[in-house]
């Protein structure tokens, strides 16, 4: 029997926001400002309490934050208490190593944490609907090129919705693939290949190479100018 394994997969999706409408826009821009609250309150209640897991900070402050924001979808605060233990935990290992001198971590709101209850990608339209406030969606559409084509055939995971600091939004979604691994002899010597949409990274334990292509910005570029003329 061949062995098999999961792979993942990040992919970068830049959000169409010249005929994105007002009001979603408005509402994702609320999403933001509240997630940036709830995510610093719960890491400053992690720092009070020494808390670094997540089940402990969810069963403590889950129930308080869903009665104070009943109409954000509750797997928000879900999100946020991962994001907030996962943050949290990463500042005490920095501080044992010596290598952060900040009483505390602050969250800059600039992501927002998707499971798979908040978001629904629909690659065909290349379009992502969001759930907000009230129950309510939000469906924008995505820029993509042909490089988005090859994870139509993948498993939807989990993604994160990221405010650059120029304005742009980005949708960072993974995607799962099951594979099937080749027999492989024991004694060739192997390369790893990783390619991404800018970078091409290749290598093995004895040297690593890294060759910036730029592709996607380039893509981008020309999308960008077909789309205006």
């Amino acid at each position: 029997m061949m062995p098999v394994e999961e792979i993942k997969l990040a992919v970068n999706f830049k959000i169409d926001l010249v005929d994105a409408d007002e009001a979603a826009i408005s509402e994702i821009h609320r999403l933001f400002k509240e997630y940036r609250k709830i995510v610093n309150e719960l890491i400053e209640y992690s720092h009070s309490h020494g808390i670094t897991s997540f089940i402990s900070l969810h069963h403590a402050k889950y129930r308080e934050l869903r009665q104070r924001y009943p109409t954000l979808p509750s797997h928000y605060i879900v999100t946020a208490c991962k994001y907030a233990a996962s943050i949290y935990e990463s500042f005490i290992e920095l501080k044992k190593m010596g290598r952060c001198e900040k009483e505390r971590p602050v969250f800059k709101g600039r992501t927002i944490w998707l499971d798979r209850q908040l978001f629904k990608l629909d690659v065909e339209g290349w379009r992502v609907s969001i759930a907000v406030h009230g129950g309510r969606w939000v469906v924008l559409r995505l820029l993509h090129e042909r490089y988005h084509e090859r994870f139509k055939g993948m498993v939807l995971g989990e993604a994160w919705l990221v405010l650059r600091d120029d304005g742009n939004l980005y949708l960072n979604v993974v995607f799962r693939q099951t594979i099937v691994l080749p027999e492989i002899n024991t004694d060739a010597k192997v390369i790893a290949i990783d390619i991404n949409e800018n970078v091409v990274v290749y290598g093995n334990d004895d040297f690593i190479e890294r060759f910036e292509t730029n592709e996607g910005i380039i893509r981008t570029r020309y999308f960008l100018k077909r789309r205006r003329i």
